[in-house]
This record gives C-alpha cells, structure tokens and sequence, in this order.
C-alpha cells in the first residue's frame, strides 16, 4: 500500500472513525448499566486501539511522572544467601543410635520404613 489514492486514505479513516466511535458507544452504554452482562474489557482495547491510530493518548498524565519518578530513586534489595544443604551421608553417620520404635540400628533420621514390622 505504498502509493494509496486519496479516496483509500478517507475509506480507512471512514472506517477507523466508525470502529472508534462504535467502541466508545458500546463503553458508554456498558458503563450507563444498558448492557449489564457485557465485559467492557475487549471494548476498551479495542477502542484505545482505534484511539492511538489518531494519535491520542490515553494514558494519565501523572503516570509518566511516577514512570520518571521510579526510575530515579535506587532500588534496594536485599538477597539472603541460600543455607548449604547438609550432606545425608554426613547426618546418618552423625546420629548412629538404634531407632526406638522398631529396634533397629537406624536413627528415626533415616526416611526408610522397616519391612515386616508395623
């Protein structure tokens, strides 16, 4: 579309006009309590879409203030070092005592379940 005639330029601004003006009155209504059951959501996508085709920006004005703002003052984070896991052979030689429940020389330490005894 590179060499588009004058008369394909006011088709598409035609068009954009329509899709704009179609959103906003479908968010109106929505907003007004007219369409109780439809989520202005996709609506408002589309009609800041059309929106943006025309150059207007929808954005709040103090918002790029705070955008400015952020990124001027430091960020401060603070990361805590992950503890080192211990080592299993180093804890089941550690605690060698014979386990209470079934008389084994396992500790309660060892996740294994004796076989045969309940």
């Amino acid at each position: 579309m590179a060499d588009s005639t004058p008369r394909e330029k006011s088709m598409g601004t035609v068009i954009r006009i329509s899709v704009l003006s179609w959103s906003a009155a479908l968010l109106t209504a929505s907003y007004a309590g007219l369409l109780p059951k439809m989520d202005p959501t996709f609506i408002a996508t589309v009609f800041t879409a059309s929106a943006a085709t025309f150059g207007v920006n929808t954005m709040k004005k103090d918002a790029e203030k705070d955008d400015a703002k952020r990124d001027s003052e430091p960020a401060i984070t603070a990361v805590e070092p992950t503890p080192e896991p211990e080592s299993l052979s180093s804890a089941a030689t550690e605690s060698s005592e014979e386990c209470p429940t079934c008389g084994s020389g396992t500790s309660e330490n060892d996740n294994t379940v004796p076989v045969g005894r309940v």
